[in-house]
């Protein structure tokens, strides 16, 4: 099989991935949402353990898709069928993840420097110590009690 396919057979499923475990990471947030809002009301407490058990499937959906594309390649006879390992699909959804991440960072920074060319001063000033003698200052030691 050729290189380019492996790459791309590989993206196809590390998104898959991605996006499955992101729907059971959602899944989590939103029944502990679910359960903090729910005022012990029956009906908002059964939606919040749907979510759970959801979650539960979606993280068990994720694992029997890294480990059944292995098999189901070797199945098929694909030539480079070790290349698509549960190891091999972590590293490339790692890589992929990081660039993704490396991508939205120098968006940041290209926007950061396009706003700073805006806006070239800062926007607040630092203050300087004042040369000028302050005014002198009322005597509050009457307030404290003696005893």
């Amino acid at each position: 099989m050729p290189e380019s396919l492996d790459t791309l057979l590989l993206t196809v499923i590390s998104l898959l991935i991605i996006i499955i475990f992101g729907w059971s990471i959602y899944a989590f947030f939103h029944a502990i949402f679910l359960f903090i809002f729910s005022a012990w009301d029956n009906e908002k407490i059964k939606k919040a353990w749907n979510s759970i058990r959801f979650m539960i499937l979606w993280i068990l959906l994720t694992l029997f898709f890294l480990f059944i594309f292995p098999l189901l390649f070797k199945r098929l006879n694909l030539t480079n069928y070790d290349s698509f390992s549960a190891n091999n699909i972590f590293r490339f959804t790692w890589t992929l993840l990081g660039g993704l991440f490396n991508f939205w960072k120098e968006a940041a920074q290209e926007f950061n420097q396009w706003w700073g060319q805006i806006f070239p001063w800062p926007i607040h000033q630092p203050t300087q110590p004042s040369t000028q003698p302050s005014a002198p200052q009322p005597d509050m030691s009457w307030w404290i009690l003696e005893l």
